[in-house]
Formats: C-alpha cells, structure tokens, sequence
C-alpha cells in the first residue's frame, strides 16, 4: 500500500477513533471481569457443564464466545472448535455432549481434562510461539483466548479469511499459513508506523474493518445451521 493511501485512511479514522472509546471500556471491563472469574486455579476445576456452550449463559465458552463477541467476533465456526460442547450435530437430533477434536479422544471427561490443559498452556506460554502453534486448541478459540487474556500482546482478529484479507489490502508479504504468525504480521505493521502504534490494538482491529470492510465472500451467519453453532 502506497504511505499516501495509507494515511488517507488514518485521517478518517481518527475522525471517527473517539467514538469507539465507551464502547470499549464497556467491553474491556467485561474482559476483565471475565479473566478475573477464570484465572488458572479456576480453569483448572471446572466441570463438563461450568464449561460447555449449550449449557446456560454462564459458562466459559459461552462467555468467551458471546458476552465478550464485541471483542472479537469467533461465531461462523462450529461449536467444535471449543472441542467439547453440549447439543446437536448434523442429522442427530439428540441433545448431549460431544467432541469435537479427535485428538481429545471419544470420552468427554477425559476430553475436558485435556482440553483446560490446553487452555492453561496457552495463559502460561503466552511468549513461546513454537508452543503456542503446536498447542491442540483449535485457531480461532486460541486467538481469542491469547487476546482476551493479552489484550496488549495479541490481535483480537481471528479468522485466517480477515487476516489474509487485512495483510493483502495492506499488501504485507505473508508466507506463513499460521494464523499466529499473520497476527504478529500486522501487529508489526501497526507498531512500526508512527501514527497508529499510539492506538491500542483494539482501535487497529477498529481501524482495520472501518477502512477495509470484511471479505465480501464471507459466509453470513444467519446462513449457517444452527446445529453447527449451538
């Protein structure tokens, strides 16, 4: 992208930067609240249904997945990619829990174990990229809950399809199909321009959709089964 280009789009969204200050304290201190109910003592001894989204509202997926949406959008992906959830796949109707990885195996309490391992692995090795690609927690999960937890170290964008639409608009050179390291790829854009690494990273996740817009191939989710969502 051409620097003049560039700052054309600097110069509308700092017109508009300010307003997306009170909907980010709101959001910010439901993180909070969010991280400070689930530190590593409390993950650690959750149960099947203190876990799973298609249990209440009060659960921890379902809190990282809704209640904190405005943070980072993770719905348009099956409820599998929390590796365990509780209600219908495909033509089976019944309502129960089930796996969605094979690597956490066909037991699900054997599967909850493994997984709140993976998600205490992440918290723990925030700075090891090696592990934290290597960790079994699907992409888009992991990427919000790296971010959620490292609002100033992590993107809160998650989607492979934003992040390759977002590194080609801005024409970065990517080889890498690790949606980590595509993070890092515009974070660094970001941090080496003189205007926009005084922005918090949430405003360059703002400032990105705001001057970009989303894939317009993107599947829009009321298009999607809700079996595959719940």
């Amino acid at each position: 992208m051409k620097i003049i280009e560039l700052i054309d789009y600097q110069i509308e969204f700092e017109k508009i930067r300010a307003d997306f200050n009170s909907g980010f304290k709101e959001i910010n201190n439901l993180r909070k609240k969010f991280t400070s109910d689930y530190p590593i003592s409390r993950i650690q001894t959750l149960t099947l249904d203190e876990y799973v989204i298609g249990k209440g509202d009060s659960t921890f997926c379902n809190r990282i997945e809704n209640d904190l949406n405005d943070w980072g959008n993770i719905h348009g992906s099956s409820a599998r990619k929390f590796g365990l959830y509780f209600g219908k796949y495909g033509q089976d109707k019944t309502r129960k829990y089930r796996i969605g990885r094979k690597e956490y195996g066909t037991d699900e309490n054997v599967a909850l174990k493994k997984i709140l391992s993976a998600i205490i692995e992440l918290i723990e090795n925030k700075d090891d990229l090696a592990s934290l690609k290597k960790n079994t927690i699907s992409p888009m999960f992991k990427g919000k809950i790296l971010s959620v937890y490292y609002p100033n170290e992590f993107l809160n964008i998650f989607s492979a399809k934003h992040l390759n639409y977002f590194i080609n608009n801005l024409s970065l050179d990517n080889d890498s199909k690790s949606e980590l390291d595509k993070q890092a790829l515009l974070l660094d854009f970001k941090n080496s321009d003189k205007v926009m690494k005084e922005w918090s990273i949430y405003e360059f996740s703002k400032f990105l959709y705001s001057s970009f817009g989303r894939p317009n191939d993107e599947i829009k989710e009321e298009n999607i089964s809700k079996e595959l969502t719940k």
